[in-house]
């Protein structure tokens, strides 16, 4: 009875959260509201004599406009802030270390968090009711990637599937592991996939390598959300 108490006030704490996170981050990119007059319009179309599109809050341009009316975005390096604001209400963060730290992971910190805290970490799991699971962090010299350790110290041992490879189309010889995991009589994919902003992969970084991350990102979610 105390265990379903404990659980209920942690998802309302939970949920409060995500509301409230959801209210800054609309005020964080709401900007200010002006008229909807001649020369206030955030974006411009010229489809004749020639195509462009610009938008005139990042100056950006793009010789593609008809695509863009479509919704037919390609990699979006500028997120309309409604965009922005739909996408992040679909998604929930969990940190496995609940503890501050550096900007650098250090792996023992991780995996002592893994250990320690791996009850608290699989109910916020379980709470989240997860279609796919994507753990950014992969292993590397004294790091063990954070699919791994849910994989080893968080998910029962019976839970899992045995890790399998998932191949790029956009970044040559790069494989992204995965698994299942039995979430409440689901089977639902783990990805193991890099931290976007501290990693190089084929000789790129920034927004270079973000766009093929995105495109891969989508190449997995036709894979295991259809």
């Amino acid at each position: 009875q105390n265990k379903e108490k404990a659980l209920s006030v942690l998802k309302a704490k939970l949920f409060q959260l995500k509301a409230q996170n959801i209210q800054d981050e609309v005020r964080s990119v709401s900007g200010k509201v002006t008229d909807n007059a001649f020369g206030s319009q955030i974006r411009t179309y010229t489809l004749h004599p020639y195509s462009l599109v610009k938008d005139h809050r990042t100056n950006i341009e793009s010789g593609n406009p008809t695509n863009v009316l479509d919704g037919d975005l390609d990699y979006p390096k500028q997120m309309p802030s409604q965009r922005r604001i739909t996408q992040l209400q679909r998604i929930s963060v969990i940190n496995i270390n609940k503890d501050g730290g550096e900007a650098r992971t250090c792996g023992d910190i991780l995996l002592n968090a893994a250990q320690k805290d791996k009850k608290e970490i699989l109910q916020e799991i379980n709470l989240c009711e997860p279609d796919i699971i994507i753990c950014c962090g992969l292993s590397s010299v004294g790091v063990t990637s954070n699919a791994e350790l849910l994989k080893e110290y968080v998910f029962e041992k019976d839970s899992t599937s045995d890790f399998m490879l998932f191949e790029s189309t956009n970044i040559t010889n790069r494989y992204w592991r995965y698994y299942f995991v039995k979430i409440e009589e689901r089977n639902v994919p783990v990805i193991e996939f890099c931290h976007p902003q501290a990693t190089v992969l084929a000789g790129k970084r920034g927004h270079d390598l973000f766009e093929l991350l995105y495109k891969d990102m989508l190449d997995i979610g036709k894979q295991f959300l259809k």
